[in-house]
This record gives C-alpha cells, sequence and structure tokens, in this order.
C-alpha cells in the first residue's frame, strides 16, 4: 500500500531516499530540488526534456517517493510551492536563518527577481494591458489580502490619469453589477490565491471584458481567465517588489500615452488637493 504523499514535502521525501537512490534518480532528484517552483507547471515530456531523463524513468522516480503516478506528484508539488511562496512563509524562513534573512541578502534577492521578469511574452502583454486601460469605458482593479496595497497604489495612481479607474473592494459586488465588454480589469494575486480575486476574474472573463493579470505564474487561478498576464518571478517567495514595479511601469507607460492630457489631469488633481488642504 502506499502511504498518502498528499500532505509531504517533496524535497523532503527526496533527501529520504537520495542514499538509496539509482544513479537516473538521484540525476532526477537533484533536478526536482534545484527547479522545484517549476515543477508543478511541467508536463512529463518538458521534464523528460529539461532533465535529460525518459519519461518512464520519471514515472519510476515518482514511483519510487510512493507517488501513485506522475499527476499526483504534480498534485503535491504545487501544494508545496503554494505553500511555500506564502509571505509568511517567507518570514518564517528568513526568521530562522543565520544569514539568509540579512538586509543585503533581501534587497539581492528582490532585485535578481526584478531582472528575471523581462521577455519578449512580457513585453507583448505589457504594452497590449497598456492599450486595453487607455481604451477600456472602465478601468476595475481588483487585489485582496496582501496584494490589496498593490491595488490601492495602482488605482491612485491611474486615477491621477484617468477618470473612469474604480478600485473594487472586497465583498462590494454592486460595483460591477453593470461592467460590459468595453470594460478591463486589472486583477493582482499570488500564492495562496484569494477565492474572491480568481472569481471576480472569471466573471469579468465570462462578461467578455478583458483581463489583465499580474500574477506569478501563467498557469495560476487567476492568469486563466487573464488575456493579457503579467507574470512576476517567484524566486524571492513573495514577490511583492516585483509587482509594485509593475503598477509603476504602467502608470508610466499610460502615462505617455497622452502626455498632454495625463499632464492636464494631474495638474488639476493636485489643484484640487491644494484646495481642499489635502496637503501639509
Amino acid at each position: 500500500m502506499r502511504r498518502n504523499t498528499f500532505g509531504k514535502n517533496i524535497i523532503q521525501l527526496i533527501e529520504q531516499n537520495y542514499d538509496s537512490c539509482s544513479k537516473t534518480n538521484k540525476v532526477l532528484s537533484d533536478f526536482v530540488k534545484a527547479n522545484i517552483r517549476a515543477i508543478p507547471f511541467m508536463s512529463i515530456n518538458e521534464m523528460s526534456k529539461q532533465s535529460g531523463v525518459s519519461c518512464p524513468s520519471i514515472t519510476r522516480f515518482v514511483r519510487m517517493l510512493s507517488f501513485a503516478n506522475f499527476s499526483d506528484f504534480i498534485a503535491c508539488a504545487r501544494k508545496n510551492v503554494q505553500k511555500d511562496l506564502t509571505p509568511w512563509e517567507r518570514i518564517r524562513r528568513a526568521a530562522i536563518a543565520p544569514n539568509g534573512g540579512s538586509l543585503k541578502s533581501m534587497i539581492d534577492s528582490n532585485a535578481a527577481s526584478l531582472r528575471k521578469i523581462y521577455n519578449e511574452t512580457f513585453e507583448a502583454n505589457f504594452y497590449s494591458s497598456v492599450r486595453t486601460i487607455t481604451k477600456a469605458r472602465c478601468v476595475y482593479i481588483i487585489g485582496a489580502r496582501s496584494s490589496y496595497s498593490i491595488a490601492v497604489y495602482l488605482g491612485s495612481i491611474l486615477n491621477n490619469l484617468q477618470d473612469n479607474v474604480i478600485l473594487l473592494k472586497q465583498g462590494d459586488f454592486s460595483a460591477f453589477a453593470d461592467v460590459t465588454s468595453e470594460d478591463s480589469l486589472i486583477a493582482i494575486g499570488f500564492a495562496r490565491y484569494t477565492r474572491i480575486t480568481c472569481e471576480t476574474a472569471k466573471y469579468f472573463y465570462d462578461k467578455g471584458c478583458t483581463v489583465i493579470s499580474i500574477t506569478d505564474s501563467y498557469t495560476s487561478p487567476i492568469a486563466l481567465s487573464s488575456e493579457n498576464v503579467l507574470s512576476v518571478s517567484n524566486a524571492s517567495g513573495y514577490p511583492v517588489a516585483e509587482a509594485m514595479s509593475i503598477a509603476v511601469y504602467l502608470t508610466t507607460a499610460v502615462a505617455q500615452v497622452n502626455p498632454q492630457k495625463s499632464l492636464e489631469r494631474m495638474e488639476n488633481m493636485e489643484k484640487l488637493g491644494d484646495s481642499l488642504r489635502a496637503y501639509i
């Protein structure tokens, strides 16, 4: 009888069996440990191609770890990664690490993750998102829990550039009861994904709206309901720095589409703030 492995940690399973592994299984063990965050999104053929090990050998490997099949192995890996990527797990690890939680190591990690954002797919989705934001009838923004701060920042800056930006509050379904296909949604969320963000993204998508997601994978639940996915690196544990940077890049690019109109609205908003004595 096979053990119940769904609550297990794959890295721990590998380490427990590593000494008794065959040469091929050691190759796969090393590959999985080095690519654990990418494993949940690989097919067996992709894993075979990247590791240089045949599909039958991979099947024998996952069975050696007591998984019934490759699908069960992937399901467990996905749960491991989702838990690993939470901000609380990152803080926990930093708290107990003797040297890994230093200020310099955290800055270096975020800087490295930021550099990994750019690729041709990201650029295409980015400029498609900019066009969507500038042409939409209304631009809705949603982010829950830890992602809410990014949503607030993005909504605040975009509101200084356009008069059609709506920041959605959790539970206020009436705010988007009248959406049409001419509207767009920017959905922000990372593992662990909140139900409200995922279901709101799907609602807008089903309504024919263009959904833009800022998330941590092209296959995340939010991304699956999106036309334009702005995927950040998850190497830093919780990609808030990268996501906030994307918010800055988006607002800058939107302002560049019609600089004169953007500057005029920004100036009017500043004057309004001054007249209301909003600033010290």
